[in-house]
């Protein structure tokens, strides 16, 4: 979550779109999300523990997810 008033370009983030191949980093981070904060995922983390690998991969190609990674730190 950004802090009020701090977009990712103001903190040099660097966003990029996300492909197939990263479905573990996906599997791991949703999971985590879901566990954190059930009530703001329309999705429960019971059933989504279930999801296989061709899942995850489906999900990143058929929606449009966008990863961002902190640069220097």
């Amino acid at each position: 979550m950004w802090p009020p008033g701090r977009s990712a370009s103001a903190r040099n983030d660097k966003r990029s779109p996300t492909h197939a191949a990263d479905w573990r980093e996906l599997s791991a981070l949703g999971l985590r999300g879901l566990a954190e904060h059930p009530l703001d995922f329309g999705a429960d983390v019971d059933d989504e523990k279930l999801w296989l690998e061709a899942r995850w991969r489906q999900s990143l190609t058929d929606m449009r997810w966008f990863g961002v990674t902190r640069e220097g730190g």
